[in-house]
C-alpha cells in the first residue's frame, strides 16, 4: 500500500490548478478493499460539482497508478464546523470565520486573515490578534463570525 503522504503529494499534484484543495485524507482497509476518504475546499464554495469532479479524476489516475480499482471512494467538503486537523488548514481556509481553543481553556473568534509557522492572525470584534500556535489547543470553523 502506498504511503499516506506520498498518496496526498500525489492528489495534491492532481488538484494543481483546479482551485480546489486537499484538506484531508484518510485511508481505511478492510478486508482486500481500501476505502480513500478525501475532504476537499474549494474558496467560491464547494459543491456536489466539485466532489464528483474530484472523485473522477482521483478515481482515474490511481486506478491508471496502481492497475486496478480495488478501492472505493469518499469526497466530501469540510462542512461549515470543520476542526482543523493540520497547520495546512490554517493557510487553507484564510479568509474564513473560526473559532480557536486556546490551551488555558478560553476561546476567541474572529476572521482568519493569515497563518504563518509560528502564529496565526485573527480579526475579532477588538482588533487583530497574533495568536502563537503553542497556545492554541484547536480551531474549527466557524460561519457565525464572518461578515461582522
Amino acid at each position: 500500500m502506498i504511503a499516506l503522504e506520498e498518496l496526498q503529494d500525489y492528489i495534491t499534484s492532481l488538484l494543481a490548478g483546479t482551485g480546489i484543495n486537499l484538506v484531508h485524507l484518510a485511508i481505511a482497509k478492510k478486508d482486500r478493499l481500501l476505502n480513500y476518504q478525501l475532504v476537499i475546499y474549494r474558496s467560491q464554495g464547494t459543491g456536489i460539482d466539485d466532489c464528483t469532479r474530484v472523485h473522477r479524476m482521483v478515481v482515474a489516475a490511481l486506478t491508471e497508478k496502481f492497475g486496478h480499482d480495488n478501492f472505493y471512494m469518499e469526497v466530501t467538503s469540510p462542512g461549515i464546523d470543520w476542526t482543523f486537523k493540520s497547520r495546512a488548514d490554517y493557510s487553507i481556509f484564510a479568509g474564513r470565520g473560526v473559532l480557536v481553543t486556546m490551551a488555558d481553556g478560553t476561546a476567541s473568534g474572529g476572521v482568519l486573515v493569515a497563518a504563518d509557522t509560528a502564529q496565526l492572525r485573527l480579526m475579532t470584534a477588538e482588533g487583530e490578534l497574533l495568536i502563537p500556535f503553542s497556545q492554541i489547543n484547536g480551531c474549527k470553523l466557524d460561519v457565525s463570525r464572518e461578515g461582522r
